[in-house]
């Protein structure tokens, strides 16, 4: 009778968490492609026990990450030795012309993850969300701390908005840049 009891509450709990995610807007699983071209999808990603910023739906990811773009195209566009053509990224957007932003919530709580958290986050994202399209760059907007204030790998990267070094939108911003060149194979400082 105790083991159902704890199954039972178990069940219960973990429900009642799934539900309080359920919100307005929200999308828990990357939406159908605009584009069948390369791109780069969005997630706002929390631990088991993270506190909901709603990143994903009351604007705020997006306006930044809209920004990271006019950056992008301004930057490229003074590039003397590129063919001068100014570029943005190609960013994965939905049918209604919004980023396509997937809300994920992790397995683990914040204590249990490795002290580079990437190295729980693409295995969840991989294997467990299906998150492994080879034309798909996977960024998250974590809402955890971590080491450092972002990190990335090819395929892969994340800015973890609860690390000190990311308090402002500006820093957002740049750490955001600096990751999605280590998601495409560069290298800097």
């Amino acid at each position: 009778m105790k083991k159902i009891l704890i199954i039972f509450l178990t069940f219960l709990f973990t429900t009642l968490s799934l539900a309080s995610d359920e919100k307005p807007g929200r999308f828990f699983e990357d939406q159908p492609d605009v584009t069948d071209d390369f791109q780069i999808h969005f997630n706002y990603l929390l631990a088991a026990d993270s506190k909901d910023g709603e990143m994903d739906i009351n604007g705020k990811m997006e306006k930044i990450l809209l920004k990271v773009n006019e950056v992008m195209l301004k930057a490229t566009a003074k590039n003397k030795k590129g063919d001068g053509i100014a570029r943005k990224y190609k960013f994965d957007y939905r049918a209604d012309g919004k980023l396509d932003i997937t809300f994920v919530r992790m397995d683990k709580k914040k204590k249990e993850l490795h002290k580079w958290a990437n190295n729980d986050i693409i295995p969840f994202l991989n294997k467990k969300k299906g998150m492994n399209n080879p034309k798909k760059i996977y960024f998250n907007y974590a809402d955890i701390n971590n080491v450092d204030g972002g990190e990335a790998g090819v395929g892969y990267g994340t800015l973890y908005l609860r690390n000190k070094s990311v308090k402002t939108n500006e820093r957002k911003l740049l750490i955001t840049l600096h990751e999605l060149h280590h998601t495409q194979g560069g290298g800097y400082n």
